[in-house]
């Protein structure tokens, strides 16, 4: 019985060992991507580079401003939102106008 025991728990060691050798890992953009192509979709390294970025210290002034104006706010987004999707269908000459 100890010899099963001792069988069972070297099986079941060796099938987590293996389970976590071959475990998902994330690959970092600079495994995917050149660093042409990196810039050019504005991936800068402080994404998961060497962690030297630092917040802008007006970031929470600007936040509140932001928030104060009214966010998002946009009259012309607004008007869309209310109104009739077929009506600015028609408008804008049908399917394949719009």
């Amino acid at each position: 019985m100890i010899l099963t025991y001792i069988i069972v728990s070297a099986i079941t060691d060796a099938q987590e060992k293996r389970a976590k050798a071959h475990q998902f890992r994330p690959k970092s953009y600079k495994e995917l991507f050149t660093p042409e192509e990196a810039k050019r979709m504005g991936l800068d390294p402080h994404i998961d580079g060497p962690g030297d970025w630092k917040p802008d210290p007006n970031a929470a002034k600007r936040t509140k401003e932001f928030i104060e104006k009214g966010g998002n706010a946009d009259p012309a987004l607004d008007a869309i939102q209310d109104g009739d999707y077929h009506d600015l269908l028609e408008q804008n000459g049908g399917e394949e106008g719009f």
